[in-house]
C-alpha cells in the first residue's frame, strides 16, 4: 500500500502515479477524503475519469461516494 505525504499541490505525486499504473480493470482506488487525491474539481474530474475509462472503481471513505455506483457518478 503506497502512502503519499506531500502536501504541495505542485509536488510530483510518485505514490498517486504508481498507484494508477497498478491498478487494473475491475479493482478500486479507496481514498481516505476527497482531498486526500486532488486539490481541485478539474483534477479530480480527470483522475476519476481516466479510472472509469479503465474500468476502475473510486471510493472515497469519509464521503461515502463510491464512483463505481450510480449513486456516485
Amino acid at each position: 500500500m503506497a502512502k503519499e505525504n506531500q502536501s504541495d499541490a505542485k509536488s510530483n505525486r510518485i505514490a498517486l502515479h504508481g498507484a494508477l499504473e497498478y491498478l487494473r480493470e475491475g479493482d478500486k482506488l479507496i481514498i481516505t477524503k476527497i482531498d486526500r487525491l486532488t486539490r481541485s474539481v478539474k483534477e479530480l474530474h480527470n483522475v476519476a475519469s481516466q479510472l472509469e475509462d479503465n474500468g476502475i472503481g473510486l471510493v472515497f471513505l469519509k464521503e461515502q461516494i463510491d464512483f463505481s455506483t450510480p449513486s456516485g457518478k
